[in-house]
């Protein structure tokens, strides 16, 4: 039987969703969708930026990289600046489970079932299956399965990782609509200004939800 896990020293092939099926991932999730997110995201900033907002660099990375990342997070922000880092769980907070959707759109249709679990004896990684119902514009259904390997760590090796990069870290609480009961958090980071001593920045509120 082959592995769940294969050599960490291999990169794994990225899913389907991110390489054949790209075309499909706007019905997966509809722009729509993020609106009240999109919100809370620049409440965040808007709260705890200590300089005039002006741009955002968005480094989505659903294929890891993650450390790359957060150096390169820290290259693009400005001093008194914010970082943003939104993992979808945490070690104590994930949940085994099960979420579905899709939309409509020009003609085309997608469902999905999303089932998410941790495997026995894993500690750094769950999966989660999909299973896409894709409908084309002749009517034409296809039935896929796209295996996802999804990174799991503990709360304080974000915050630890986040602060190796230069910046100072901050947890804040996060809730959304579509995951009533799941505790999760975003991370922030905040990049120091020349001004900047030991207690010098302002005491974080105890968050925010959305």
């Amino acid at each position: 039987m082959e592995p769940l896990f294969k050599d960490s020293r291999t990169p794994p092939e990225a899913p389907r969703l991110y390489r054949d099926l790209a075309d499909w991932y706007p019905l997966l999730t509809p722009l729509d969708d993020y609106a009240e997110e999109a919100l809370f995201y620049h409440r965040l900033f808007e709260t705890h930026c200590r300089r005039k907002l002006q741009t955002l660099l968005d480094l989505g990375h659903g294929g890891g990289r993650d450390a790359a990342h957060r150096k390169t997070a820290f290259a693009h922000t400005a001093p008194g600046g914010v970082a943003l880092f939104q993992p979808d769980f945490v070690f104590e907070t994930f949940e085994e489970g099960t979420e579905s959707g899709g939309s409509d759109r020009e003609g085309r249709g997608l469902r999905y079932l999303e089932w998410r679990w941790l495997p026995e004896g894993s500690k750094d990684r769950y999966v989660t299956d999909m299973a896409y119902m894709m409908r084309d514009e002749k009517g034409k259904t296809t039935v896929i399965h796209d295996r996802h390997v999804m990174g799991l760590f503990p709360r304080s090796l974000w915050l630890g990782l986040i602060e190796a990069a230069g910046f100072l870290s901050l947890a804040v609480p996060f809730s959304h609509p579509s995951w009533p009961g799941v505790g999760t958090e975003i991370f922030l980071g905040l990049k120091p200004t020349k001004k900047d001593g030991p207690g010098s920045l302002p005491c974080p509120s105890e968050g925010e939800r959305l």
